[in-house]
């Protein structure tokens, strides 16, 4: 991986959290810059009209009030086992009819659902297993809020998914988290149980906090857009785009492939059109630089692979887009 990082032309990164990793790892700063993601406004934006007592999120019917924490069940560091831990201390301190709902699956769920039978509260914790993208924004949107411990994210969807939906994130204040959500988020330790229990107590209890949070995350989901996704990625493109082709009318070449590596993890993120819009648009511009003469004198070619490294590392992971010539 890192032999061909150094190989690269540009590579636009979800965040600087990631940024600073590939640094680290022995990527030139020079290469890398830092575009965020966009999420999917037209299936993620409040919703009305939902029932008080129970949100119907086929296949399941879900008790109200909840909190929930969507994400795919891959280790220690997503701190299932710490929220877990943390709600049942919120529990034990409030009374309160509240639930935890862990969307997901992964090869750490065996751990997890120990964690719930031994936990005081298990009766009161719901593990969907699969559940598909499509399904979330009716999720969040139910909830009371949306719990993110995970201490390893490079980008974190997810929070922006739950604030568009109009509801407060309490989330890590490690990895890319506190850069995507601002202060738009409730931040915690992950480490420390007591912090994340009392953070679920403040947005139950504290309407000024919750309305505050709700309607800072409203306004900062407006940056993470695809269509600027894509302006800013054509605007970095650019340069070099016209530079490829400069050198392929002079070496003679009679055509010229872009490459696209893209890191998205689709097991959490199935709708990937902003990354497909975003390659067709770089095509289009690339086709017409020069005057339009490559889109008359050359065959262009895009390939297009995602990759799933294992072990985890953000360095691996959340390099959403590279290009080579």
């Amino acid at each position: 991986m890192k032999q061909s990082l150094k190989k690269v032309k540009k590579i636009i990164a979800a965040s600087n959290y990631i940024r600073e990793n590939l640094i680290a790892n022995g990527v030139e700063q020079d290469k890398i810059e830092v575009v965020h993601n966009g999420i999917d406004r037209k299936l993620f934006h409040p919703i009305i009209g939902l029932s008080s007592y129970i949100v119907d999120v086929k296949p399941f019917a879900i008790k109200r009030p909840y909190f929930v924490y969507g994400s795919r069940l891959s280790g220690p560091e997503k701190k299932h086992i710490e929220l877990i831990k943390a709600f049942a201390l919120f529990k034990e301190k409030t009374k309160l009819p509240h639930r935890l709902v862990i969307a997901g699956e992964g090869p750490y769920d065996k751990e997890i659902h120990q964690a719930v039978m031994n936990s005081s509260v298990a009766s009161d914790i719901f593990l969907t297993g699969f559940f598909p993208h499509k399904s979330f924004p009716m999720m969040y949107a139910g909830s009371e809020a949306c719990v993110f411990p995970s201490v390893n994210e490079g980008v974190g969807l997810p929070i922006l998914e739950a604030m568009a939906t109009g509801v407060p994130v309490l989330c890590s204040k490690s990895g890319a988290l506190p850069e995507i959500a601002g202060d738009a988020a409730y931040y915690f330790d992950s480490d420390n149980i007591e912090e994340i229990a009392t953070g679920l107590e403040r947005i139950v209890t504290d309407n000024e906090l919750r309305s505050t949070l709700t309607n800072k995350g409203i306004e900062r989901v407006e940056a993470f857009d695809w269509e600027l996704t894509v302006a800013k990625t054509l605007e970095i493109a650019k340069e070099d785009l016209e530079n490829a082709t400069r050198k392929a009318f002079e070496m003679g070449w009679n055509s010229v492939k872009l490459y696209f590596m893209i890191g998205l993890p689709t097991e959490t993120y199935d709708d990937l059109d902003g990354i497909a819009d975003l390659a067709y648009k770089v095509i289009d511009m690339y086709r017409d630089v020069n005057g339009g003469k490559l889109k008359r004198a050359f065959g262009v070619t895009v390939s297009t692979s995602t990759f799933v490294p294992k072990p985890f590392t953000p360095f691996q992971w959340w390099i959403r887009t590279v290009w080579r010539w």
